[in-house]
């Protein structure tokens, strides 16, 4: 089945997006798909590309091209995505979009492949937008359908439904971006202080990865309106502000608001001091707002007023729940019921667990499950599914929430595409019932294919994709017996030893994704002279440390995992066959009667001595190979 992978898109999130498309191309099972990587640029062009796209670190790395920026005649001196290059000729649109690829329509979409797989985050890609427009032309597609989309990018709608169906009441307003131009800051500061009390949370209805979030915890009216201002994207600047700032500072200023993930992005709506001038221009380049910022400030001693042009028409503000965080992936089974999963506990090392804290793995300290009694761990899956079936999220979801001081759980912020880059939570809860990433990549399109097949269109092709799909599967995991062995060895006994983790995982990606032998993680710790050898189960890999690993070696399986691996076994023995969940204790002959060979993702240690791991394996005659 030829799998199209969709990343990019216009939004905030779009290079959360390119990350994800990146997790999806390199751990698609290769035995099941052909992975297609689709561009969509930000001004909506479909573009076939090849794997070499992935290289890059951001999209700015590679689109717009140099060579195509310097044809617009623009500052080179700002990083910028390709709607900063203004209106484009016909002639410069097809040189632009070949520069990296092909640009495809979409009613050419049926020549070039089967399925789509979207790792695209926020509007048009995750609302509705893009799965009606696949709906169209006949393309089935990842996560939920049209209206479990819909439902889950809109924040407002979102609360009431789910108090509707878990009877949680969730306190919050909004304020229209109307009435806050128009009414006092100040009244409107104590009508908030009088629903919600301090602190309370700030939000874009429906700006995703908690980019569009403030939290207002002391009673101080310049925050409150630094906070709203935030969520509606937009930028008050003064005079005084603009001369403080040398050419150099003024260029880091613009760049700033440039990277979308930070600021409100171009093209964007400036506005002068009504008292001094009328009237409002969009400048899609940093270069023309420098200029114009300086020639408005020449003459004016006020402010200028920088929104964005995908600013909200309001905020949502909910009172601040206490509480412990935590974050639960929803899937499905065949027959359509929600099997919900370990949810993750988060502690965010940040104030906020904002865009930066969601993606960095660093930033947050992330335990499964969630440090809370049974009860409520059981009381958090009753609400998830609740939510799942009622708002017909289907094939994959995550919802966020807390248990606060009273055992009592409030959820919010559904999330139909959940994040596929590497430290997303959404693989690190499937791997606690068996699945590594490419298997949950597996059960997800064909999840998808299940759902789409219940629409009432394309009916019999989709049940016959699924058909053929399902017995592709079950021929595949019926060979995992028969598949050489083959170890990730990984830890060691000096430093590095985290980095020789992540290393680990990626080169375990990709034997699992090629699907020609079987891999087995195997930690090595000990002494220099005393190595020690740990055969584990796949969800040991993909914990957050060589530290978690060790701590957790010989340690009792919590019991709410037990649950959570006995509710999801049918779906477990599915896509991986059985869920091994045993850790072994392994000398190097023991290790050479189970594998074939071993891939060698040790850093910072000997590789010659008699000591090394190189050495011992050779004398077990042990084939290997190094990775760096």
């Amino acid at each position: 089945m030829r799998v199209a992978i969709f990343f990019g898109g216009p939004s905030r999130e779009r290079e959360i997006s390119f990350a994800g498309g990146k997790t999806v191309f390199y751990n698609l099972d290769r035995t099941l798909f052909e992975p297609v990587p689709v561009f969509v640029d930000s001004l909506g062009n479909f573009i076939l590309t090849n794997k070499q796209i992935f290289d890059y670190q951001s999209i700015r790395d590679f689109y717009p091209p140099v060579s195509i920026v310097r044809k617009t005649q623009k500052s080179l001196r700002f990083k910028v995505y390709v709607e900063s290059l203004g209106k484009l000729s016909d002639n410069m649109l097809i040189e632009l979009t070949n520069a990296i690829g092909q640009p495809i329509l979409p009613q050419e979409f049926k020549k070039y492949f089967d399925f789509a797989f979207l790792a695209m985050h926020g509007a048009p890609g995750e609302d509705g937008s893009l799965q009606g427009l696949l709906e169209w032309y006949g393309i089935p597609y990842s996560a939920p359908g049209i209206f479990g989309s819909a439902a889950g990018i809109d924040k407002t709608l979102q609360n009431e439904l789910i108090e509707r169906i878990t009877g949680v009441e969730k306190q919050q307003m909004t304020i229209r971006k109307a009435t806050w131009d128009a009414e006092s800051h100040e009244d409107l500061f104590e009508r908030v202080k009088a629903i919600l009390g301090l602190p309370f949370v700030v939000k874009a209805p429906h700006g995703g990865s908690s980019i569009g979030v403030a939290i207002v915890k002391q009673d101080d009216l310049t925050s409150f309106e630094k906070a709203i201002e935030q969520c509606l994207f937009r930028l008050t600047l003064t005079k005084a502000e603009w001369a403080a700032m040398d050419q150099v500072a003024k260029e880091a200023y613009l760049q700033r608001i440039t990277n979308v993930e930070q600021s409100i992005g171009f093209p964007l709506v400036f506005e002068a001091d009504p008292m001094i001038d009328k009237g409002s221009i969009v400048y899609a380049h940093p270069q023309d707002l420098l200029e114009k910022l300086d020639d408005y400030f020449s003459y004016s001693d006020t402010y200028a007023i920088l929104t964005s042009v995908h600013s909200e028409s309001s905020v949502l503000i909910e009172a601040f729940i206490k509480g412990k965080e935590f974050s639960c992936g929803v899937i499905q089974d065949e027959e359509d019921r929600p099997i919900a999963l370990p949810p993750t506990g988060i502690a965010p090392a940040m104030e906020t667990y904002d865009f930066h804290s969601k993606y960095l793995s660093v930033a947050t300290r992330k335990t499964i499950p969630v440090d809370v009694p049974m009860e409520q761990l059981r009381e958090i899956h009753r609400q998830v599914k609740a939510v799942a079936e009622g708002l017909r999220f289907g094939v994959c979801a995550r919802i966020d929430g807390f248990v606060k001081a009273d055992g009592s759980v409030s959820l919010h912020d559904p999330n139909t595409i959940p994040g596929m880059s590497p430290t997303s939570l959404i693989f690190k809860q499937m791997v606690e019932i068996g699945l590594n990433p490419t298997q949950t990549l597996t059960y997800i399109i064909r999840a998808s294919l299940q759902d789409r097949a219940k629409t009432g269109k394309h009916t019999w092709r989709m049940e016959q994709m699924l058909a053929d799909l399902d017995h592709l599967i079950d021929k595949e995991v019926g060979r995992l017996s028969e598949k050489p062995r083959v170890a990730i060895l990984f830890g060691g006994v000096l430093g590095k030893l985290d980095e020789s983790l992540a290393l680990a995982q990626r080169t375990y990606s990709q034997i699992a994704s090629e699907g020609k032998y079987f891999p087995i993680p195997v930690l090595l710790s000990g002494s220099p002279a005393e190595h020690v050898l740990h055969q584990l189960p796949v969800n040991f890999l993909y914990k957050e440390s060589v530290q978690a690993i060790r701590e957790s070696l010989y340690a009792e399986k919590h019991p709410f995992i037990v649950e959570c691996i006995s509710q999801a076994e049918a779906i477990t023995a599915k896509y991986a066959g059985y869920f091994d969940q045993t850790v072994r204790h392994l000398s190097y002959e023991d290790l050479a009667q189970i594998v074939k060979r071993v891939y060698i993702t040790i850093l910072d240690m000997p590789t010659e001595d008699e000591y090394s791991v190189q050495h011992l394996l050779k004398a077990v005659k042990l084939e290997w190979f190094q990775i760096d």
